[in-house]
């Protein structure tokens, strides 16, 4: 890769930071100074505008970067349920996840800041919760996994228990969907990128 391409990951997620570095290239983590504030109703709209968001407001910072932003929501029946705002708001999404289907959205920007070339895409994940008895979600909820995580769970963690099925990009529900990011790199690289 170009060795005076500088990418910029525009978000201060541990998770993300370690899906990241599974594309194999050197990367800057910022955090984004803005927050995710789309009130688009349609869940892949919703995450799209606030990735686009997350880069824009790093772009005069890093301005001769590659910049990537990503959220990730989860949506139910026609709800989107993003982070938990306390124990009991974490609680009662559980309970609408318990026994029942879900999705899970992430959308993803990449922005080349001299030129302003913007392309972003987003990923789905269906996800089955197993049925959570009061007392599992209590002892989940005091573990403090759940909090800061869209829709109250964390795949990569304890919350994995809950699963029972899986049917996309395991990465996606983590919080980045790492073969979207390196196709949507690429085309921003346009040829003289080394990812392979």
């Amino acid at each position: 890769m170009d060795s005076e391409v500088k990418i910029v990951l525009a978000s201060s997620s541990p998770r993300r930071h370690e899906l990241f570095k599974k594309i194999g290239l050197r990367f800057l983590a910022a955090e984004p100074k803005s927050s995710e504030s789309s009130n688009e109703i349609d869940p892949t709209k919703r995450v799209i505008d606030n990735a686009i968001s997350k880069v824009l407001s790093l772009i005069d910072i890093y301005s001769d970067s590659i910049i990537i932003g990503a959220d990730t929501i989860v949506y139910q029946n026609g709800q989107i349920l993003g982070k938990p705002s306390n124990t009991n708001d974490a609680k009662n999404m559980l309970k609408m996840l318990s026994g029942q289907k879900h999705q899970v959205y992430t959308g993803v920007a990449v922005l080349e800041a001299k030129s302003l070339k913007l392309i972003t895409g987003y990923e789905e994940t269906i996800i089955k919760f197993k049925k959570l008895s009061i007392a599992s979600i209590n002892e989940y909820v005091e573990s403090g996994e759940p909090m800061g995580k869209a829709g109250s769970y964390a795949i990569q963690g304890i919350g994995a228990d809950f699963v029972c099925e899986i049917n996309g990009s395991w990465s996606n529900v983590v919080g980045l969907p790492v073969n979207l990011t390196k196709r949507l790199l690429k085309e921003v690289l346009n040829g003289h990128s080394q990812i392979n």
